[in-house]
């Protein structure tokens, strides 16, 4: 369940989908789904690319479940091979 590797915060390999709205005025939706989570920050895959420093609107919604968790940032940094990191 939880990714092995040597972050400061681990992530946890939990499933949740993501609606990602862009704030740069177009109004623009993205879904996707994550990848890991952890309270340093999350792996998305995404199916378009989402350019560094992009202000965002994010609404997580936890499997099996009907919590949701709004977070408004910036996009972080890309992660080559293994999909966008937010």
């Amino acid at each position: 369940m939880f990714d092995e590797n040597r972050r400061k915060y681990p992530r946890v390999n939990y499933p949740c989908q993501l609606t990602i709205w862009l704030t740069d005025g177009s109004n623009e939706t993205i879904m996707a789904n994550t990848t890991n989570i952890g309270i340093g920050g999350l792996c998305v895959h995404l199916h378009q690319e989402i350019v560094v420093g992009t202000k965002l609107d994010i609404q997580l919604t936890f499997a099996n479940t009907n919590d949701t968790l709004q977070v408004h940032r910036k996009s972080g940094a890309l992660l080559q091979g293994e999909g966008k990191i937010l």
